[in-house]
């Protein structure tokens, strides 16, 4: 069987429905790995990370909301900041 999805969390609903095995980002299927919906296999061999960047006009980061949006981001990915080159 083969599936696809237009989104990670998307990807999740062939798995949980059992018929798939996926290698999705660790986030998004630990709520339902607590609640025994479905089981991680071979975590350390099939691991991978995956770099994470964030690009705006430097007008934009004068911006409240964004930078409310960057530190959200930054800090769900616990991630350190990093200053904006001048």
């Amino acid at each position: 069987m083969t599936a696809s999805a237009a989104g990670i969390e998307a990807a999740t609903i062939p798995i949980l429905a059992g018929g798939h095995l996926d290698h999705p980002p660790a986030h998004c299927v630990e709520p339902f790995e607590q609640r025994g919906l479905v089981k991680a296999v071979g975590r350390t061999t099939f691991s991978f990370d995956v770099p994470l960047h964030l690009a705006m006009k430097r007008s934009a980061s004068d911006r409240p909301i964004v930078n409310a949006f960057r530190e959200d981001l930054l800090r769900a990915f616990d991630i350190k900041a990093v200053a904006l080159p001048a």
